[in-house]
């Protein structure tokens, strides 16, 4: 009996906040088998696709699950850069396996909720706040706008929160807290911050950042309150601490880093992350509006604005937070250094490079733009990330506002008075009913998942036993398309993932190309034998593109007719309607015939005066594929001028140099390339050693041009 009594008391806070939680994301509870939260965006898909990635990648594979080609495909796409969330992708297994992938995800979204509230819950307990403030603390920041905003947009990586007071509470209850009169106590929770700390990093490195201010505020802090109080014997203490969560932490970091760099080195990508033009709009649409912080009720406002986000604190904790500078003393007032040190920072940094008044840019820079030009600094994308940390600070402070205050209240007032407090944060955070969907997943798809194919983490030789999906238009459904790549367990062209890396693709094969653009004049005339036209149906079988799907054919838009006769084309009147899609499938053994198509560098076809030409700016890429039954020797014939004086062409297949060749002004010369091409993709460049120049009237580079590419076997 006592036993039972005791994991009573110890499950009524989980339970209370559980119940807090599900009127919070109300509806979602009573539909959590068949829908989800998404009030706006597209955010939702690739973080449900994490869910369902994560389980193929673990269970299925045994591999690791930072790249892919079930996205992206062919060619794939590293995934550590992307918020993969991959900690609560595993937790989600068992809930997968038994009740499927959309309950499975709420379950967690409402999960990562409470275990926010209890970890916030227990750094308050630790900080020796009584069960009501330190409830009220948990309550508040696991209802933050920040978390509440993310929630409504289905970021399933922004929703585990948990990591942040967690690391919090271990760091301070293993490396104690001077100003509070915290004793240390321990090492266990020094090596448990450690590893928190590198678990933030499966959540988001957002987290992970968050959490590297936190921790140089409060060794600051700390350093200064041991030299002022206790000596040098007391910083030396400090500073093993402090190394013991940093050894931790760097040991725990390794594997990961590892898994990591072998999915960005397996696809080719830069380790780095740079800056770029809309890497800086980005930045600057998710930066804090500095006045937004301070409006009231920020639960019912839209956070998107053209510059700045709407993400506020709220009356009531600032109100709290106020009364806990007001009345706090001794201990407890100087505790208040650390949360708003750690505030000012937090929120400073979440304001962006420069100001943000009313959704204006002022053109005021502040320190985030001091910070823009380190290394790795562009992974931070999104400023108001750090409102996360900001919304834990300000919840500690009126947690401590809330404890100072109730001593002085009539014994009777004092916890109607709290409750009043929570119920109108909670008020103010709300907002209206959760905004849900009910994802697609018609019968192709689900009877698709009946025959998973091979190339969900790698491709296989042949390319065409993969089948991937082509949903159109592309651009429409590349982010709700990875739901239906979860259900299918196809891969899919395309995809919507945290970073952008470079996928000509869609953009050169042909076949695909036509069918993404809805151009028919691309299947024609051509300086290329054969032709892209020519061989487009073999390409899409060669590639495995297996099936196009078209999402409401009927209603497609202006270009539906172009797309109809590209269609016809390649794939004859064969799609298959139902559900709102039309379904066309290529079919098997399409041509063996190689394959011939532009890639980088080359302009557009054109013709005049019996002729027919195509300019490059003098690195140009040209892709060949070949089918087994295709491999073996080749000559390419290249009739090939010069804009405005001789030039010097350097071939090279796949990397390895072919030869140099003199190029004369038109009428230009001949130059045969011999080949010899065994199955498989391969990449030919040519290449000017001369620079291309613009001429007068024409905006673009040249350097050399091409009457006519020719690929013959020897």
């Amino acid at each position: 009996m006592k036993h039972a009594t005791s994991l009573l008391r110890r499950l009524t806070i989980p339970l209370a906040y559980l119940a807090l939680m599900i009127v919070f994301t109300w509806p979602l509870a009573a539909h959590w088998g068949d829908s989800l939260a998404l009030a706006r965006g597209s955010d939702v898909w690739p973080h449900i696709w994490n869910f369902a990635w994560v389980r193929t990648a673990l269970l299925d594979l045994h591999r690791s699950p930072y790249f892919t080609t079930s996205i992206f495909y062919p060619t794939g796409v590293p995934l550590a850069y992307h918020a993969l969330n991959v900690f609560t992708a595993t937790v989600s297994l068992p809930l997968q396996l038994v009740f499927g992938l959309v309950p499975a995800f709420n379950a967690l979204m409402i999960g990562n909720l409470v275990a926010g509230a209890c970890a916030a819950y227990w750094l308050a307990r630790g900080l020796g706040l009584a069960r009501g403030p330190a409830w009220l603390v948990g309550g508040l920041f696991a209802c933050s706008p920040p978390v509440g905003a993310a929630f409504a947009q289905g970021q399933a990586e922004l929703v585990s929160v948990f990591w942040l007071p967690l690391y919090c509470g271990l760091l301070l209850r293993g490396a104690g807290l001077r100003a509070l009169e915290l004793p240390a106590q321990g090492r266990g929770y020094l090596v448990g911050a450690g590893v928190a700390g590198v678990g933030s990093l499966l959540a988001i490195p957002y987290w992970t950042v968050s959490l590297g201010l936190f921790t140089a505020v409060y060794a600051l802090l700390e350093l200064v309150w041991a030299s002022r109080w206790d000596g040098r014997r007391a910083l030396a203490r400090v500073s093993g601490r402090l190394a013991v969560v940093g050894a931790t932490a760097g040991v725990a970091v390794l594997p990961v880093l590892w898994l990591m760099g072998r999915g960005l080195a397996r696809a080719g990508a830069d380790l780095g992350i740079s800056g770029s033009g809309a890497n800086d709009a980005v930045v600057a649409s998710g930066s804090q509006d500095l006045l937004a912080l301070f409006r009231p009720f920020p639960g019912g406002v839209d956070i998107n604005q053209p510059h700045g986000a709407n993400l506020g604190l709220g009356w009531t904790v600032l109100a709290l937070a106020v009364l806990a500078l007001a009345l706090s003393r001794g201990p407890r007032r100087r505790s208040l250094w650390l949360w708003g040190g750690v505030a000012l920072l937090a929120g400073g940094l979440a304001l962006g490079p420069q100001l943000v008044l009313g959704g204006h840019l002022t053109g005021i820079p502040l320190p985030y733009a001091a910070l823009a030009g380190l290394p790795g600094a562009a992974a931070m994308r999104v400023p108001l990330r750090l409102d996360t940390l900001l919304a834990l600070c300000m919840a500690v402070l009126a947690g401590q506002g809330a404890a100072a205050l109730l001593p002085r209240l009539p014994g009777r007032a004092a916890w109607p008075l709290l409750a009043g407090a929570g119920l109108l944060a909670f008020a103010e955070f709300s907002g209206s009913p959760r905004v849900l969907i009910q994802p697609e997943a018609q019968p192709f798809f689900r009877d698709l998942a009946a025959h998973p194919s091979p190339c969900l983490g790698d491709v296989r030789a042949p390319l065409a036993d993969c089948d991937a999906v082509l949903e159109l238009p592309l651009d429409g459904w590349s982010a709700p398309g990875l739901f239906h790549q979860a259900i299918s367990r196809h891969p899919m062209l395309g995809g919507y993932i945290s970073r952008h890396y470079p996928y000509p693709f869609p953009g050169d094969a042909p076949g695909v190309r036509q069918l993404v653009a809805a151009d028919p004049a691309g299947l024609g005339a051509d300086i290329f034998t054969p032709t892209p036209g020519s061989t487009a149906q073999a390409a899409l079988d060669y590639y495995g593109v297996r099936y196009v799907v078209v999402h409401d054919l009927p209603h497609y838009g202006p270009q539906a007719a172009n797309l109809r006769a590209v269609l016809d084309r390649l794939l004859g009147p064969t799609g298959q309607t139902a559900d709102g899609l039309t379904v066309y499938t290529v079919p098997r053994g399409a041509g063996d015939a190689p394959i011939l198509y532009p890639g980088a560098g080359w302009d557009a076809y054109e013709q005049g005066s019996g002729t027919a030409w195509r300019w490059t700016d003098g690195n140009a890429t040209l892709h060949l594929g070949i089918p087994r039954a295709a491999a073996g020797a080749y000559l390419l014939d290249l009739q090939v001028y010069a804009l405005d004086h001789p030039r010097t062409l350097i071939a090279a297949l796949d990397g390895h140099e072919l030869g140099r060749y003199p190029v004369a002004p038109s009428p230009g010369s001949a130059v045969s390339l011999p080949l010899l091409l065994p199955a498989g993709d391969h990449g030919l460049t040519l290449v000017s050693v001369e620079p291309a120049v613009t001429p007068l009237g024409d905006a673009r580079a040249l350097s050399l041009g091409y009457h006519a590419v020719t690929l013959r076997r020897r």
